[in-house]
């Protein structure tokens, strides 16, 4: 914003003109210019992967920013969806560019070292997905109370449903009869402390294609 001293004189920018006062009095001169770079194909590159790691997550935020969260301290949607997208750009995001995809095998959802569910397994029957994995607490940590979080994600229509059970129910179930037979879905599960503080590592569980 320009300050105006009297009819003739002002100091800031006006269109493409900047106004000083200097030692000698006032005087004018125009307006610095931006330089255009034209980004380097290392930089496109690296672009193309943040912008796909991003596209690919950006559904499944609610999970990432608590699976992503930092154990203590303040709590940030913003620093963990970026641990987030930085992970995934590292190792998820395959191929050569232009050709990049998404591994969705290499996705982590959540990160921490609460034990992971155990002989995890899904089956599919009438559109409708059962996991199931052991119930036993065999490793530490891992608690009976643990809370399971199971999501379905349609990449393509960026869809996610989900189901919650606790680690010693040992299965859970996500209803997809509304869902049209062909579509494609990602399955992941996390697990985190009932309170929500500590997460595990999150599991791919597979790839589902519905039929009737």
């Amino acid at each position: 914003m320009a300050k105006f001293y009297h009819m003739h004189a002002f100091s800031g920018v006006v269109g493409d003109v900047v106004g000083c006062n200097g030692p000698f009095g006032f005087y004018i001169r125009s307006r610095p210019k931006r330089k255009k770079r034209k980004p380097s194909p290392g930089q496109v590159e690296w672009r193309a992967k943040l912008a796909l790691a991003i596209r690919f997550l950006a559904p499944l935020k609610e999970i990432v920013y608590r699976g992503w969260a930092m154990p203590s301290g303040p709590k940030c949607k913003t620093a963990a969806m970026n641990r987030a997208v930085s992970l995934t750009v590292s190792v998820a995001v395959e191929g050569s560019f232009p050709d990049l995809k998404i591994n969705p095998e290499k996705i982590q959802l959540s990160r921490g070292s609460l034990c992971k569910l155990l002989e995890l397994s899904m089956s599919v029957t009438h559109k409708i997905v059962e996991v199931k994995w052991l119930s036993g607490l065999t490793v530490f940590p891992a608690f009976a109370d643990d809370t399971v979080y199971v999501v379905a994600y349609h990449v393509g229509e960026k869809i996610v449903l989900g189901a919650l059970a606790e680690r010693i129910h040992a299965n859970v179930t996500i209803d997809l009869s509304a869902e049209p037979i062909g579509s494609e879905w990602l399955v992941y599960a996390c697990v985190s402390t009932r309170e929500g503080k500590r997460f595990a590592n999150s599991q791919f569980i597979g790839k589902i294609i519905l039929t009737a």
